[in-house]
């Protein structure tokens, strides 16, 4: 079945949406979701699904994204959104 939602991989969106967070509280929401350190910026994702924005990251070796964390509404960005499709 085809869904639709909005997708950002601006480097200038998901770079303002990781500056709001401290190192040390970004490091800990990624140790509490069983996660490594992310490396590149490249390698993520904003996913906008009905009322909720992920941050995505797409680890080496893995086929698919891994959501890492849950932003809010005010806190994505306003440029850079893109509505695609996608299998379920």
């Amino acid at each position: 079945m085809k869904k639709f939602r909005f997708e950002n991989t601006s480097k200038e969106a998901i770079t303002e949406v990781l500056q709001r967070y401290e190192k040390v509280q970004f490091q800990k929401m990624i140790e509490n979701a069983g996660y490594s350190m992310p490396k590149k910026v490249a390698n993520f994702k904003l996913i906008k699904e009905f009322r909720t924005c992920a941050v995505n990251y797409k680890y080496p070796g893995e086929r698919e994204y891994s959501q890492l964390f849950v932003i809010k509404d005010y806190e994505m960005p306003a440029e850079g959104w893109i509505w695609t499709m996608y299998n379920d």
